[in-house]
């Protein structure tokens, strides 16, 4: 079970400070999808999407397992994250997670003021008493999204960049390093969406948890987790970057998730 998870959790993650690379460039709506597959069984999907307005931002995520392995270990997180943007600037006022395993439910939610201090944090008091404190220094915007769409939009050769994000239960500081030159890419899964010609930039996205840890699983022995490797192409959407691929290595194998949705345009009706 707790296999499973990590598996959806560092494809989540890996993805959620990787697909934003056309954000600075994003009218109205965009929208893109990920098959999840380990050690090349399909466990899952991942999608985003980030809509804007004159001034305004709202990126949201949704992961789910799928297939046999939705059926045996049924796990949904979804997420959102909403504030401000201007020129070089994304400035987070609300962010909220949830997520779903098996009959167990979890909301949780935080509020900043335009300084990035915390203004209201909504956590379920049983989520609490299960995690060691999050500092005080440490409950300061950006939230998880917010970071990842304030950094990947400068995704470059050479690139290095950090950060610490606060979700409301969690620190996590992140690290992106990019290659210095971009390199051929040609193997692609047939089907993908993305072309499996051209040159493609790789950057490798690491997560640490500072605190905030789930004394449940805190002594468990779970094992440093490697850097996920993301690679970025152009020539799919015009003047951008876009992540086509991301490969992270865990204690339970390759975690592969490959492009295989895009869409950009109006948002749908409310």
């Amino acid at each position: 079970m707790r296999a499973l998870l990590d598996i959806a959790r560092v494809a989540a993650g890996a993805l959620a400070l990787s697909i934003l690379s056309q954000a600075a460039h994003a009218q109205d709506r965009l929208f893109a999808g990920y098959a999840i597959d380990w050690e090349g069984l399909h466990i899952g999907a991942f999608e985003a999407q980030l809509v804007t307005e004159p001034g305004r931002y709202q990126l949201s995520y949704a992961t789910r397992t799928e297939g046999l392995i939705g059926w045996l270990f049924p796990f949904v997180a979804e997420g959102w994250s909403r504030g401000t943007r201007t020129a070089g600037e994304i400035v987070p006022e609300h962010f909220q997670g949830d997520s779903a395993w098996r009959d167990r439910t979890r909301t949780w939610a935080v509020a900043f003021d335009g300084d990035g201090q915390v203004v209201e944090i909504d956590v379920p008091e049983e989520d609490l008493q299960d995690r060691d404190p999050v500092p005080p220094a440490l409950q300061v915007a950006p939230d998880p999204l917010a970071l990842a769409l304030d950094s990947i939009i400068s995704a470059a050769p050479g690139v290095q960049r950090t950060g610490t994000s606060f979700d409301g239960r969690r620190a996590i500081r992140f690290a992106l390093d990019c290659a210095p030159t971009m390199e051929g890419f040609h193997d692609v899964p047939a089907g993908a969406a993305a072309a499996a010609e051209g040159e493609a930039l790789a950057c490798t996205v690491a997560g640490e948890l500072v605190a905030g840890a789930s004394r449940r699983w805190r002594d468990r022995g779970d094992e440093e987790r490697e850097p996920a490797t993301v690679w970025l192409r152009g020539g799919i959407l015009e003047g951008s970057l876009w992540p086509v691929r991301v490969v992270a290595e865990t204690r339970y194998g390759t975690v592969t998730a490959q492009l295989v949705q895009l869409e950009s345009g109006d948002p749908p009706p409310s």
